[in-house]
């Protein structure tokens, strides 16, 4: 929004919560299928006619909805739809138990994720896809649970097949129950 506005000539701010601009695109997709040098180059392109992004700016924390409305001519909300819903399953909250969207950003942000050597990861889309490739590429035995056939995960086909060739299995017609843990 704020780069076709500024291409209209309008002088456009964007407030960004996180430490640097790119929402989903920098915290949920990784960096082997979008590097994040080809983002910063998008995003400076797209500040090109005047655009400003302003990030570690919150709203609610930061500046209110009020605030904006009496000091822009306009106001455009893109707050994104980032909060992971939880299976409801038994045991979904002990340690090492992580919500794919959680895992990704918090990884993109480089905070301490502590995985066992193997891991399971629930789920047939491309976050889960995602999640399993990455943890992969930090040496992980992986293997993607999926309640239905490989024909009807809803991920990329190409993804799916990239993670077979990585090494990740697949256990298809298979959903979990509940989360066991151990000590260790």
């Amino acid at each position: 929004c704020g780069y076709y506005l500024s291409n209209r000539g309008y002088d456009v701010n964007v407030f960004e919560a996180a430490p640097e601009p790119g929402g989903w695109l920098r915290y949920g997709i990784p960096e082997y299928r979008l590097p994040k040098e080809i983002l910063r180059k998008e995003i400076e392109l797209m500040c090109s006619n005047g655009m400003v992004i302003q990030t570690g700016k919150k709203l609610g924390v930061d500046f209110s909805l009020s605030q904006l409305s009496s000091e822009y001519d306009a106001v455009y909300l893109a707050i994104g739809a980032q909060k992971a819903v939880p299976m409801k399953v038994k045991g979904n909250d002990l340690p090492g138990c992580y919500l794919g969207v959680d895992y990704l950003r918090d990884y993109a942000l480089g905070k301490e994720i502590k995985t066992g050597r193997k891991v399971a990861v629930v789920g047939g889309g491309n976050t889960a896809v995602d999640c399993a490739r990455t943890v992969r590429r930090l040496g992980a035995d992986v293997t993607i649970v999926y309640r239905r056939t490989k024909k009807e995960m809803p991920a990329e086909e190409y993804e799916v097949d990239a993670a077979e060739k990585e090494g990740i299995r697949l256990l298809l017609l298979t959903n979990p129950v509940e989360y066991k843990g151990d000590d260790r």
